[in-house]
């Protein structure tokens, strides 16, 4: 397969499991090896319920854990990544300086 056909067999993943929420997994593992990263995450959170979900099929269970026990309600971060417009790039470096 050439890498456009792996882009594209990511891409249809990420669609399917917008329908089968079990496929989600798989879908950023293919995504992960496109993108040639050992982790990726999923993440969702809600500051007003204090709720944080991810999945991240490549990260230890345990390190998730205290991520979510802790550091989910104290990474600035999030806050800051919050107010930017939908769909914007940005770097790290300009929502936290060095």
């Amino acid at each position: 397969m050439s890498i456009e056909d792996d882009l594209l067999a990511s891409i249809d993943l990420i669609y399917g499991a917008s329908f089968d929420s079990t496929l989600w997994p798989m879908a950023l593992i293919s995504l992960a090896d496109n993108m040639r990263t050992a982790h990726i995450t999923l993440s969702t959170m809600d500051f007003r319920a204090q709720t944080y979900l991810s999945i991240a099929p490549r990260t230890d269970p345990d390190m998730t854990a205290i991520y979510r026990k802790y550091w989910a309600f104290h990474n600035p971060v999030w806050r800051l990544s919050a107010t930017r417009p939908a769909g914007e790039v940005y770097l790290l470096d300009s929502l936290v300086p060095r």
